[in-house]
């Protein structure tokens, strides 16, 4: 991991951090771990989705660990944590957390086995003292903490099992099912995100091949409106910290392949023997490859205010 310093990503008082700037973060592409936070609240206003592509110990896309005085984490547009559990241990005051939000909503329906508490956490909460203000689930007390719900509004009618309230309507449509995290719309352009990949804004199961079958020539021939599979996008060009595999931007080739760096090209060729060792990150130079993990990892280091010996960690992927 890389540690540096952010500016201008938060603004912090004694008792509040506030992560801003408009859309810091939208999306996490890893995990995300709070430990040992001696303030009082937390914001994320613009956070919508934790894939958990990168999981805390293999198995927790969120971690609250030992924040003794944390009362509030508000995250009113987190629609889903996609893959892995949601941990929280002796945080004791996280009270919304406990009686007022609905992590099956988060979870997909399955907080029973994701969502893991140890004996420590909300011990001092009293759930009747919890109040939400115009919804039933919510973040904190204000209205603008509601909880965004499009799961258990749909009733049994959705295939996604995710659905939107129309602009001067009463009735739940359905989210395609391509989606994840829900919709504004019902058609494939119109998903929170993508529940596979995406092709210019539209969510797809599969980008279109580099190679398409000529039944005229009876062979493979270049594919005009080909793509190549990027995290989770179909893009025309990898980008240049990355290498080439047949359809796919990768970082480094699949075991029976090779990147020859005395050639000027990216795509990873098949070992002629066996294959050269090399590094597990075979990009053209430690500038690029720097690059490339400045980029897709951030750790936040920031000695806490109130207490020499105690700080605060955020450790998460942003795309």
């Amino acid at each position: 991991m890389l540690s540096c310093e952010h500016r201008g990503l938060y603004r912090q008082t004694a008792a509040r951090i506030f992560f801003a700037n408009g859309g810091f973060p939208l999306q996490i592409k890893g995990y995300l771990l709070i430990y040992n936070v001696d303030i009082r609240s937390i914001d994320f206003p613009n956070l919508k989705i934790i894939w958990g592509d990168d999981l805390l110990d293999e198995t927790s896309a969120l971690t609250l660990s030992s924040n003794l005085e944390l009362k509030e984490l508000r995250m009113p547009k987190l629609r889903a944590i996609h893959k892995g559990n949601v941990r929280i241990e002796n945080s004791t005051f996280l009270c919304y957390l406990q009686s007022k939000v609905n992590w099956n909503e988060l979870l997909e329906d399955d907080a029973a086995n994701r969502l893991i508490t140890s004996d420590s956490a909300f011990r001092q909460c009293n759930p009747s003292l919890m109040k939400c203000t115009g919804c039933q689930h919510c973040w904190s007390g204000k209205q603008k903490y509601c909880q965004e719900e499009y799961r258990s509004v749909c009733g049994d009618k959705c295939a996604s099992q995710q659905c939107y309230l129309p602009a001067n309507s009463s009735d739940y449509e359905c989210c395609h099912e391509a989606c994840t995290g829900g919709c504004t719309g019902r058609g494939a352009h119109q998903c929170v995100a993508c529940r596979e990949l995406s092709l210019d804004g539209v969510c797809v199961h599969q980008c279109p091949p580099m190679m398409v079958h000529d039944p005229k020539r009876g062979m493979l021939i270049p594919n005009p409106k080909g793509r190549y599979v990027y995290d989770r996008y179909c893009v025309e060009e990898c980008p240049k910290e990355l290498l080439v595999e047949r359809d796919a931007c990768v970082r480094h080739c699949s075991v029976g392949s090779h990147h020859d760096m005395t050639k000027d090209s990216r795509r990873c060729e098949p070992c002629k023997g066996v294959c050269p060792k090399g590094e597990l990150f075979s990009a053209t130079s430690a500038a690029v490859k720097y690059q490339f993990f400045h980029n897709r990892r951030i750790l936040i280091l920031v000695q806490s205010t109130s207490a020499a010996h105690r700080f605060y960690l955020f450790a998460f992927l942003v795309l």
